[in-house]
């Protein structure tokens, strides 16, 4: 099939541009009429490398017009053309009208016994002039992640762009211009289990209800992750809401938990009914860890116990000890030298070296309370 669509074609590569942080390119496309119909901020295209099987994927990040229309003199052309209300004849936009796209680099697209495959390489160089297309209904689908196994997000848009004709699950409204294909992104949760992942957008954009949903949808049946010999572990959470965006009913009056805990998913259990949402240790960690350094002792602050057994008795113990001035807290201690030859990649310490730094600890905290 090959990866650049002769009929979507839009324009040519003109050379990589210079950003401290990101890959960037240029691309010159000639006018068309019916830009103005399309969505072209953010849009996918690919740049022909030596083979139609290989292609460099990008999205536009700008749109400047150049030619003879943008000069001082074409402008003037425009101002009368306006003031006389007159069109400007669309023989003179072909001639004299072009425009310079500028593209964020993302990877190389490869198409291999019709299997495709993306490479976030930014290393690739397109000879000036290679051709420029719109991505083919098929391959827009391949690269938005309409074609994965995952959790449906909704409709792939852009702006009022909405990739969603013909599908029914689509609720439109006035603002939405419907277009094809329809594209429903997906995401594989399972992908969020021990890793890190980051949920990016403007305010009142949908974080919060992106999240809500695939947390739902994880916990409809409770994760795990593999251990040594073939042990599978339950996966918790714990949920640091400062805006108390799962706490407090919508304007509706929603439970805004409801999405989380609908089907028997996740179930919001405190460790102690109607305790505060948070306790704060009473541990002088600033003076224990100078004295631990002090010692050569490796040490660092965390923001919580965790989300299992620790966390659950940091919590009952500082809230048994809520209304006494007993200093309570949690230091975790790594494996030790002969347990962490049983697991992959984990922080180990000798039995001496903890001992020591438990003493000096209490030491402090002795000494400084």
């Amino acid at each position: 099939m090959g990866l650049i669509d002769s009929k979507l074609v839009v324009g040519i590569f003109r050379g990589f541009t210079q950003s401290e942080f990101e890959f960037h390119a240029d691309l010159v496309l000639p006018y068309r009429s019916d830009y103005h119909l399309i969505p072209m901020h953010g849009q996918f295209v690919v740049v022909e490398l030596e083979q139609n099987s290989e292609a460099v994927l990008g999205r536009m990040t700008s749109v400047v017009s150049e030619g003879r229309l943008t000069s001082p003199s074409g402008e003037d052309y425009s101002i009368r053309a306006i003031a006389e209300q007159r069109a400007i004849p669309e023989d003179l936009k072909d001639q004299y009208l072009r425009y310079r796209v500028n593209i964020r680099v993302l990877g190389v697209l490869r198409e291999s016994n019709n299997e495709l495959t993306f490479a976030p390489s930014h290393r690739r160089l397109p000879h000036v002039g290679s051709r420029v297309a719109f991505l083919p209904p098929e391959l827009l689908r391949d690269v938005a992640g309409h074609n994965i196994e995952g959790a449906d997000l909704g409709f792939y848009a852009l702006g009022e762009f909405v990739y969603a004709a013909g599908d029914q699950r689509c609720d439109t409204t006035q603002w939405m211009r419907v277009i094809e294909p329809a594209v429903a992104p997906k995401f594989p949760i399972e992908q969020i289990v021990s890793r890190r992942t980051f949920v990016f957008a403007r305010a009142g954009f949908g974080k919060s209800n992106l999240v809500k949903l695939l947390f739902s949808l994880l916990y409809q049946k409770t994760p795990v992750v593999q251990k040594r010999g073939d042990r599978e572990v339950p996966v918790g959470t714990i949920v640091f809401d400062l805006d108390g965006e799962y706490f407090w009913p919508d304007d509706n009056h929603a439970n805004p938990r409801a999405d989380l805990e609908r089907d028997g998913a996740l179930q919001a259990k405190p460790v102690i009914a109607r305790g505060p949402d948070a306790y704060f240790t009473r541990l002088p960690l600033a003076a224990i860890l100078r004295a631990l350094k002090r010692h050569d002792i490796p040490a660092a602050l965390s923001l919580s116990a965790g989300v299992y057994v620790c966390n659950t008795v940091m919590y009952s113990a500082l809230h048994t000890l809520r209304r006494r001035r007993t200093p309570a807290g949690f230091i975790h201690l790594p494996y030790e030298a002969a347990q962490a030859a049983h697991h992959r990649a984990v922080a180990s310490m000798s039995l001496g070296t903890m001992t020591t730094g438990v003493e000096i600890a209490l030491e402090t905290i002795a000494r400084v309370l």
